[in-house]
Parts: structure tokens; C-alpha cells; sequence
């Protein structure tokens, strides 16, 4: 057998030419295209895989942030363009609420959808993209609408490559809801009475505290195992499983400004409440109401017969009977005068006319056919001159609004009836002779007496000076506040820097001696979490557009930078953090840590005592003759509240003609004297019938209720009668079991089509 190597010895030559010439191009070139494809994977990493549809990467995430927030800024100039040309904006605002908000999330979602919508083989048009937008733009110009365009920095193929995408995920989502829109009258009713039937209660609340004490320690293995299972979850006061990981706290001190107790301290003078007076006394200018005695002018001989208003016989004036009798003789003369011209006032130009019809505009199939028949009067139809997409997609869309436009122009510019012509009786007053209206003295203007507004004045300058004093006095402390703040950043940056490490750290200014003399109160706190802060008075108030709690526990927020934040009732705090400890889990052999996983351990085998002694409470006060204070009145430390009227659901303050504005669903109403009322609660309470007692557990299950339905309202016949007059659409929100289908199809989608986020957007979302 021959040797492999004889066809190299025999081209050993060409063969070393080639091999050599390799090896130069793999040491030179080969690095440099590894670096270029490693640099290229590192700027624009996969995040998002899929097995069916293909991956996106960061850049294309981006940009189709970018498209939806340029599709959302062209849908909200058009609401305004659309309320400023007196139409309704309505469908522009739903569609803006069914896209939703620029975030990756979203745009993944309708990503997502709308490649499903494609497999499944849906689609959507350029016809359909324009009878969308056609329905937008109510009687707003062409030429505003490409202006908008421009504005969005959308081009018009752009305008039509989102919408396509949002539309064919919604229209995906539209068949899904479908399927489950289903809803039989009962359940109808049910979603209906959450929002709008109201109970009145009395609550009686026992603490599953109480029974801690009864329940025996467990062994060390059930109590190691119970720790093991909730090491890794954070407290949450408002769910009922225990969580053992310690978050992140931080302590603050900080200054409050109570404004009530600020006000108790301004006094104001007679002195300064009539110099008030004085300076803004056209602020207290009465309205006089126009007399409806007949102005005598109206009779008066000098005045031009064709001015003088017609006097209605009920409103003639008394002692006019000379001058109604000289009336023919009058008549007579005026007729046989040679008739004076009427000077007319001439026409308004029509460019003037700006006030739009009052209804919309609307053109017949004849007014279309005679509008397309005449090419000379329809406006070109070509986009603007900067805009390079493609006509052919946006032409039907310009021709349905150019249409509109004309038909606007056509009724705007058309013959008017002459009533219209006619002066009103307004006008007609406001254009009499200057001779006539200079007859009529001027009345000087009436005010209001200051003994009537004395009290007004004091509170308004009573308010005004101590919103003044708070902001002098926070403002006085703020600054040796920033001071010491200043002080600190170059000490600790001298500590960092390894230099001057004998130095000591400034003086703290001590808030308790700044505020010494005045209304303000100093205040510090221990270590906390967030959840624990919130329960403070300062937990209610806000930073600017942040609540206390989300700026003051952000990680970016520096020790002793100084902050001032406000509550709904008017209260000023200034506040800084003085100590922060990170979020670290727990270590079961640590005393306080033990302590803490023993104590959850018994409030939660305590709930079944609770639940029980609740339950023979109950039965009592069913059987009792007493009433429900009554009875409770008779037990150790059970207080009875009256709570109500309230619903199951509330959207807070929002009116209801907002309801389907609102992104968010309604929530469970508060209750006096229940902490944390949950869904259960509630069922229990809209269960009973008037005079009924039941029993339930709040959210957090820390407590037990006994609650006694004293009323609802409305009563059944108005309340059925307002169900029969609602839409379903204001109350649908409340069917908060129709959520799991919806995540259930779409975790489906994800599977189907082997979804995976490589990097998950919390993960890479800064800090706030």
C-alpha cells in the first residue's frame, strides 16, 4: 500500500505555497473578523428568542419602542387637531388606549401577536388601514394631517407599517375575546352590583394575635422546614404567607410643617383685612341682575322709531297712557314723512366667518358623484414634496379626507338662509347710535359690604401667611441642612481617597434645636423597611411626582441630601436619610431571626382559634336580643364599628363618565375598621341580607371580622333599573376572573412558539 504522504512529497512545493499563504490570511484577517462579530454580539445581543418567529436583538426592540411612541405622539396630536375643529376625538383616544404604553413589554406582546395573527393567516390591508385612520380625523384638513406627520417624524409608509402591526394584534386579540365574551344576565348583574350597590355595616374586628399565645412551639425540624420555605420572599403586610428575606431599609429624620397648627399662629388685624379690602375690592364687585322693568328709553321721542324696542303689553309701564294715545296721530306723521334709507351695515367678508357648522358635515351619494364629476374643484391629491413614501398606500386615506374637507368648504361657502343675515337682538343693541348709548348714565359698579367678606378675608390672608411662614422657616433649616450636606460629600470623598483619615467627620445639625420655637416638630426613625415607612405620617405625603417611599428608598438617593415633600392635607416635611442597610437573606441561627420565623409560625396556626372563637361570636349575636354594639359591648376589647355606605369595587375619585378612560381597574374599597379588606371579606358582606351577621378574614389574614349588613342601597328595583339603563362596557372591568383565560392563552402563544427572554426587562431597568 503506498504512503499518504507520497502525493505531498510529490507536490510538496505548491502544497507549502498554499499552506503558507493560508496561514497569512488566517493571522491577519481571521482576528479581525473574530473581534468584528464578537463586537457586533456584544452591542446588539439577542433578547428575545423564539423557535417559530425568529429572535429580536436590543437595537430592533428599540426601534419598535421608538415606532410606537412616534404612533402614539401621531395619535394624540390628531385628538387634539380633532377637539380643536369641534369633532369628537373618541376613536382616537380608544385606539390609543387598546395600543397601550412604549414599553418592551408591549411592543414584544404585539410583536408577538402579530406574527401569530400571520400564521394563522389574518391580514390586514391598506383599505383597512385606511377606513382606521379615515375614522380618526373628524373634520380635520389633509394638510393638517400630513403636517402631523411631519411633526410624529413618521413617514407615511411608516404610519402604515405600524398600523399594520398594531392592528393585526388586536384584531388577534378581538377573536381571542370573543371567545370568552360570553356572559350570562347573572353574571352580568353580579359585575354591575361591584361598582354600584353601596353596604352600610357594623364590624366587630379580633385580632389572630390573640391566639398566638395558645398555640404550642413546634419542633426544631417544622420550624427549620417552615423557614426554608419563605427564606427567599420578601414581607409583604398585605398578603397572607409570611416572608423571611430582610429587604432593604433606611432610617430619615425629617422636619414637619403641620399646616393646621402653623395656622393657628398667624394673626390677622381689622387693620390689615380693610387694606385687603381696598386693594381688591374689584374682587367683590356684585353681579346685579338685569332689571325687568322696561327701560324707559323706550318711549323717549328723540330716540329713532326703528331702535326702539317693542314694549310687550304685560311689561308696559304704569303712567304711559298719554303717550299710547298720541300713538296713531304719530304714525300718521311718520308716513307722510319722506322715508328715510336705512343704512345697513355692510357684509362681513366671508374669510371672517370662521365659526364651524354646528353638526358635522355630511354629503350625499349624489353631492360625491357630483364632486368626482367635476376633477377641476378636488384638490391635488399628492403627498408633500419632502415625503418620499409610496402614494399609492396613502391615496385612498387623502381622498376620504380631502372629500370630507370639501364637503366642509361646500356647506361653509354656500348660500345661508336669510334669518341667518338678520342681526340678533344682542347684536342689534350693541350697534346703536353713540348719541343713544352715551343717553344711558353708567351705574357705578355695586360691591359687597366688607362686613360680609371680613371672615373670607381673614382665611384667605391667614392662609396666605402661614404658607409663607412654612416655606420660610423649611427654607431657613434646608439651608444648614445643604450645608452640612456639602461638608459630608468632600469628607467622604477624602475617606475614599485614603487621605486625611484623622480627620473627623462635620457636625450634624441637630433638628430638634432648629425647630425649637416655632410650629414645626422634629422627627427620626429606626431602621425600616419600605412598608414600615409607610405606616409614618411623612409615608402619605410626595416628593414632586414620587411618593415618599419610592424616592426616599431609591438606591440612587444619597445619605444627607435634603428633600421636602407635601401631603394631600397641606403638611410640608423636609427630610434627609441618615443610615441605610442593604437587603440580605436571613440566617436561621441568628436569635432575632429565629424569634421572627417562630413568631409567623403561630400567628399562622393561630387563624383556625381565631376563625373559631369569631364563628361562636357570631352564633351568639344571632341568638341574642341585644344589638350588635350591644352584645360586643359586653366582650373584652372587641370595639364595634359603622362603616359605610361603600361598594365591593371602586375606582376612587375618578367620575364614572371616566371609567373606560381609566388604565386602571377598580380596586377593593376601604372599609372604616377593617385593615386591608380583601376579596374574601367582600363576598362575605355583599353575601348577607340586611340584618344578617357573617364572618370573614381580612386580606393579610391577621384579622377576623363579625360583620352585621345594616343596609344597601340603592334598593333592588332602582338598582335593576339602572343595570337595564348601563352599558356593559362601564362595568366589565370588574370581572376580574376573565384575567386567567387571558394569561392562559397568552403563555400558550410563548409556548407554542418557544418563547424566551434572554435578558428580561427588569433586569436591565435602572434603579429609580
Amino acid at each position: 500500500m503506498a504512503s499518504p504522504f507520497r502525493v505531498f512529497r510529490k507536490h510538496q512545493k505548491a502544497m507549502l505555497a498554499v499552506l503558507g499563504l493560508l496561514a497569512m490570511i488566517a493571522f491577519v484577517f481571521l482576528p479581525v473578523v473574530m473581534d468584528q462579530m464578537q463586537t457586533r454580539s456584544y452591542a446588539d445581543p439577542v433578547v428575545v428568542a423564539t423557535e417559530t418567529y425568529g429572535d429580536l436583538t436590543r437595537s430592533e426592540i428599540s426601534m419598535m419602542i421608538g415606532r410606537r411612541q412616534s404612533l402614539l405622539g401621531f395619535l394624540y396630536q390628531v385628538q387634539q387637531a380633532v377637539q380643536q375643529a369641534g369633532g369628537q376625538a373618541t376613536e382616537a383616544m380608544r385606539l390609543s388606549r387598546q395600543i397601550g404604553e412604549a414599553t418592551e413589554e408591549s411592543v414584544v406582546n404585539t410583536w408577538l401577536f402579530a406574527q401569530k395573527a400571520r400564521e394563522l393567516g389574518l391580514a390586514v390591508d391598506d383599505a383597512a388601514i385606511n377606513a382606521v385612520l379615515s375614522s380618526l380625523v373628524d373634520r380635520v384638513p389633509a394638510e393638517r394631517i400630513f403636517q402631523i406627520l411631519r411633526d410624529s417624524r413618521m413617514s407615511q409608509a411608516a404610519l402604515f407599517e405600524v398600523l399594520e402591526k398594531e392592528l393585526l394584534a388586536l384584531r388577534l386579540q378581538e377573536m381571542f375575546g370573543v371567545s370568552i365574551a360570553g356572559t350570562t344576565p347573572a353574571q352580568a348583574w353580579d359585575y354591575f352590583r361591584r361598582l354600584n350597590r353601596k353596604a352600610t355595616v357594623e364590624v366587630a374586628a379580633i385580632p389572630v394575635e390573640r391566639f398566638a399565645s395558645e398555640v404550642s412551639a413546634p419542633d426544631e425540624a417544622t420550624l427549620r422546614e417552615f423557614f426554608q420555605k419563605y427564606k427567599d420572599k420578601l414581607p409583604d403586610p398585605a398578603t397572607p404567607e409570611p416572608g423571611f428575606r430582610i429587604p432593604r431599609r433606611i432610617a430619615v429624620e425629617y422636619v414637619k410643617a403641620d399646616y393646621e397648627k402653623v395656622l393657628e399662629t398667624v394673626e390677622v388685624s381689622d387693620e390689615d383685612i380693610r387694606k385687603y379690602y381696598d386693594e381688591h375690592k374689584e374682587n367683590y364687585k356684585r353681579e346685579e341682575l338685569p332689571s325687568l322693568e322696561p327701560k324707559e328709553e323706550a318711549a323717549t321721542p328723540e330716540k329713532p322709531a326703528a331702535e326702539a324696542p317693542a314694549t310687550k303689553p304685560s311689561e308696559k309701564p304704569a303712567g304711559e297712557g298719554a303717550a299710547e294715545e298720541q300713538a296713531p296721530e304719530k304714525r300718521a306723521a311718520e308716513k307722510a314723512a319722506p322715508e328715510k334709507p336705512v343704512e345697513k351695515e355692510p357684509a362681513k367678508p366671508a374669510e371672517v366667518k370662521t365659526e364651524p357648522p354646528a353638526e358635522k358635515p355630511k354629503h350625499s351619494v349624489e353631492a360625491e358623484a357630483e364632486s368626482e364629476a367635476e376633477p377641476k374643484q378636488t384638490p391635488e391629491l399628492a403627498p408633500p414634496a419632502n415625503d418620499s413614501s409610496s402614494t399609492r398606500r396613502v391615496s385612498p386615506f387623502s381622498l376620504a379626507v380631502y372629500r370630507a374637507e370639501d364637503a366642509n368648504a361646500e356647506e361653509a361657502l354656500g348660500d345661508e338662509p336669510e334669518e341667518k343675515a338678520e342681526p340678533s337682538e344682542r347684536e342689534a343693541t350693541k350697534e346703536k347710535p353713540a348719541e343713544t348709548q352715551a343717553a344711558t348714565p353708567a351705574k357705578p359698579p355695586a360691591y359687597t359690604p366688607l362686613e360680609e367678606v371680613r371672615d373670607e378675608i381673614r382665611r384667605q390672608l391667614q392662609r396666605e401667611r402661614a404658607q409663607a411662614r412654612v416655606q420660610e422657616l423649611i427654607q431657613r433649616i434646608q439651608e444648614k441642612m445643604e450645608v452640612y450636606y456639602n461638608q459630608w460629600i468632600v469628607y467622604e470623598a477624602s475617606v475614599q481617597e485614603g487621605a486625611q483619615t484623622s480627620k473627623k467627620p462635620p457636625a450634624r445639625p441637630n433638628l430638634s434645636k432648629l425647630v425649637e420655637g416655632t410650629a414645626l416638630t422634629a422627627h427620626s426613625t429606626e431602621l425600616l423597611a419600605a412598608f414600615e415607612s409607610a405606616r409614618l405620617d411623612i409615608g402619605d405625603s410626595w416628593t414632586g411626582s414620587d411618593p415618599f417611599v419610592e424616592y426616599a428608598y431609591a438606591e440612587n438617593v444619597p445619605k444627607y441630601k435634603p428633600a421636602t415633600s407635601q401631603d394631600n392635607d397641606g403638611n410640608t416635611y423636609l427630610f434627609w436619610k441618615t443610615e441605610e442597610a442593604p437587603e440580605r437573606e436571613p440566617e436561621f441561627d441568628n436569635p432575632s431571626v429565629r424569634e421572627e420565623v417562630l413568631r409567623q409560625w403561630k400567628l399562622v396556626q393561630a387563624r383556625d382559634l381565631a376563625k373559631k372563637e369569631a364563628g361562636e361570636l357570631a352564633e351568639a349575636a344571632r341568638k341574642s336580643d341585644k344589638s350588635f354594639k350591644e352584645f360586643f359591648a359586653a366582650q373584652k376589647d372587641i370595639p364595634v364599628t359603622e362603616a359605610g355606605p361603600f361598594s365591593w369595587l371602586t375606582y376612587g375619585n375618578i367620575p364614572p363618565m371616566y371609567w373606560l378612560q381609566s388604565q386602571q381597574p377598580p380596586q377593593i374599597s376601604e372599609v372604616q375598621g377593617v385593615d386591608m379588606a380583601g376579596p374574601d371579606l367582600m363576598q362575605t358582606i355583599f353575601g348577607l341580607e340586611a340584618g344578617e351577621i357573617g364572618v370573614a378574614m381580612n386580606q393579610p389574614q391577621d384579622k377576623v371580622y363579625v360583620v352585621r349588613a345594616v343596609e344597601f342601597n340603592p334598593l333592588p328595583d332602582v338598582l335593576w333599573t339602572l343595570f337595564l339603563e348601563d352599558r356593559m362596557s362601564r362595568f366589565m372591568a370588574t370581572a376580574a376572573d376573565r384575567r386567567g383565560p387571558w394569561r392562559e392563552w397568552m403563555k400558550e402563544i410563548k409556548e407554542s412558539a418557544g418563547f424566551e427572554w434572554k435578558e428580561k426587562p427588569e433586569e436591565r431597568r435602572p434603579a429609580s
